[in-house]
């Protein structure tokens, strides 16, 4: 009885056409006749050819004369009634048979990586059943919890978690709410400011005009500037570095009052040291900004004559009152000094490394210090080298710099 079963199958086997055969897959057709092409073939449209002295096992090799008589081609008619079919199948069912295809696909590629026995492949691709696979596959394998574990999915929408009807939702990756995260953000929009500023020229006459209030007209002309204000952007950046130290510090707090083992040491080196890289790229930028205000004020007359001579007319009690020399020139520094004066307090550092001039009495009153404690020696000790730049040399570090040219412009006249 097994016998004529088993002769069925081989001759069932013998009806893949070439190209299924050479791929080494799974020859699907519609009918069991064998007269019309199989799935992949119409698919991608090419001729599909069945040999007929072909018996079951590997493909032939590259010796066999494609022209022997014993090998049967369709010809060009039944290619055109195969477009033709392929016009009138259904769309339904043409979808449903490509995702088969596309699983069998999948999971071919993955057994025959993975799997390391030819044979066994061979066999279960050979085999006659349908490569039809059901949701009780779909099932079985997120139902078991050593597959699930090693599948950590962060979905990119709400409609995705419906891609597995029936199943539980998944573990959220909530990356908007980690204070790495968040440094990793900052950090790479401090560098985008830096590129930015280093590309362009802004005019320094319109942006540090100084006026005793606000006008309609003249906050017109802020918004038409936002773009090209580079003091707009980078106080923008300023706040948003400051929001964040004061996050991770509530985060830190929160946890040593409630009694919480707090957050791992390894993961406040990796805030300092993220923190540390914001705050030199911030210098960075400050850098820039007052190097390009000094270079054109030393090299354009206009603006050196404005920055000295262009205060605002006051009056005391109906009287004009004269106007120091360099009022804009030491506002100007004032005000980008009182900017990062925040961020300073939070990261605890000490005023060899501080641009602004904060007393110690306006230190956190709490004791959170990002760069305080032990730790935070190693890190000082790391910007102090990176500040030194080479040992050999006369030149200041980045942080002295800054403050000579902010003591010029606040001295010019």
């Amino acid at each position: 009885m097994d016998r004529p079963n088993r002769s069925q199958q081989l001759a069932k086997r013998r009806e893949a056409c070439e190209r299924c055969r050479s791929q080494k897959l799974k020859c699907i057709r519609t009918d069991d006749n064998g007269n019309e092409p199989c799935l992949r073939c119409l698919q991608a449209q090419s001729e599909c050819i069945i040999s007929l002295r072909k018996t079951p096992g590997r493909p032939a090799g590259r010796n066999n004369n494609p022209s022997q008589p014993n090998c049967a081609y369709y010809d060009q008619g039944r290619r055109t009634k195969s477009m033709d079919i392929e016009s009138t199948i259904d769309p339904a069912v043409c979808d449903a048979t490509t995702s088969n295809i596309s699983h069998d696909l999948f999971l071919m590629s993955s057994d025959f990586s993975m799997g390391g026995d030819s044979s066994d492949n061979t066999a279960r691709f050979s085999s006659s059943s349908s490569p039809v696979y059901s949701q009780e596959l779909m099932d079985s394998i997120f139902n078991d919890p050593e597959l699930v574990a090693d599948l950590n999915f962060a979905w990119n929408s709400p409609g995705d978690q419906n891609m597995f009807p029936g199943q539980g939702a998944f573990h959220h990756l909530d990356h908007n709410s980690d204070p790495g995260f968040k440094l990793s953000i900052l950090q790479h929009k401090l560098s985008k400011q830096l590129i930015s500023l280093k590309s362009i020229s802004w005019d320094v006459t319109a942006i540090m005009k100084l006026n005793s209030s606000l006008c309609v007209c003249q906050k017109q002309t802020c918004a038409e500037m936002r773009n090209c204000n580079p003091l707009n952007s980078t106080f923008e950046i300023i706040s948003e570095f400051e929001h964040l130290l004061n996050s991770i510090r509530d985060i830190m707090n929160w946890k040593e009052t409630h009694g919480s083992s707090g957050v791992r040491q390894e993961m406040k080196f990796s805030y300092s040291l993220t923190a540390m890289s914001c705050y030199v790229q911030l210098i960075c930028i400050y850098d820039c900004i007052f190097s390009y205000v000094l270079n054109q004020a030393f090299s354009n007359p206009s603006v050196r004559e404005f920055i000295l001579q262009s205060s605002p007319n006051m009056s005391l009690g109906g009287f004009e009152v004269p106007s120091a020399p360099n009022s804009c020139g030491r506002l100007f520094a004032e005000l980008m000094q009182l900017r990062i004066e925040p961020i300073e307090l939070a990261l605890g550092l000490p005023a060899d490394y501080c641009i602004s001039k904060a007393p110690k009495t306006k230190r956190i009153p709490d004791g959170f210090e990002l760069f305080g404690g032990k730790h935070g020696e190693s890190f000082l000790a790391a910007l102090k080298e990176s500040d030194s730049r080479d040992t050999n040399s006369t030149d200041p570090g980045v942080i002295d710099a800054l403050k000579e040219k902010i003591s010029k412009i606040q001295s010019m006249g």
